[in-house]
């Protein structure tokens, strides 16, 4: 009985499928990753809201005293440049920590 016990225990241990594939990858491999993944889904975001067709954007419009009309509705927001700057400046970040950390072992594994 102590026998699956003890499989038990080596399977809780094992890394998952990500931790697998993580554990493959060299320093630089993951800064890459790091650096790209944000960097790929800003522009996604972007590239995404530049798809829409102009006759959906043609939205409804309140009036704003004596100035006129604005549009009721803005197709890009605050998040926008959260995502467009923030996410792939924090990319930057953690893939340059990486490769600091990295090149700063003693033992010189990655």
């Amino acid at each position: 009985m102590s026998t699956v016990d003890d499989r038990r225990e080596e399977r809780e241990h094992e890394p998952g499928p990500v931790g697998r594939v993580v554990g493959r990858l060299t320093a630089r491999e993951q800064a890459l990753v790091l650096a790209a993944a944000p960097l790929a889904f800003a522009v996604g975001v972007w590239l995404g809201t530049f798809m829409v067709p102009t006759e959906a954007l043609a939205v409804p419009t309140e009036s704003v005293g004596r100035q006129g009309l604005a549009p009721a509705y803005y197709p890009v927001t605050l998040s926008h440049l959260f995502v467009g700057v923030g996410v792939p400046l924090f990319g930057l970040y953690a893939a340059n920590s990486r490769l600091r950390a990295a090149w700063n072992q003693p033992d010189g594994k990655e």
